[in-house]
């Protein structure tokens, strides 16, 4: 076995479990992210330099300020008082909960980056599941 195919399993099964890792919630996200990260680069899979042309892309920045962001809004309540207007607006009705997000979502969508709004707006319809 070469070095190159280890290098795969260990992708591999680090992409497996960081997805189940996620999927459960059993560590917060940034920690199974970053533990992640600290595996590839203990076991030599990604060297120094390609995690520093990783960390000067802005995108994992933003990524980055948006689970920050997140965290802010769910600590502050805003989350929850938005999911208590929106769970008055759609009711029981998926159709009234689908306008619903709708509305919520469109205006949103001129000032915030996809992927939050998206994350934002489903957290918002968590207390609809409980139901």
């Amino acid at each position: 076995m070469t070095l190159h195919t280890i290098h795969l399993i260990i992708v591999f099964a680090l992409v497996i479990g960081a997805f189940v890792a996620f999927l459960r919630e059993w560590l917060p996200p940034g920690l199974v992210a970053l533990s992640t990260l600290a595996i590839l680069l203990v076991s030599g899979t990604i060297g120094t330099e390609d995690v520093r042309k990783v960390f000067s892309n802005s995108a994992p920045v933003t990524i980055g300020c948006m689970f920050v962001l997140s965290a802010a809004l769910e600590r502050t309540g805003a989350i929850d008082a938005l999911a208590r207007i929106f769970l008055r607006l759609a009711g029981t009705s998926e159709l009234r909960a689908l306008l619903a997000l709708a509305v919520f979502t469109v205006p949103i969508s001129a000032f915030m980056n996809k992927a939050a709004r998206v994350s934002r707006c489903g957290n918002s319809l968590r207390p609809m599941k409980k139901r």
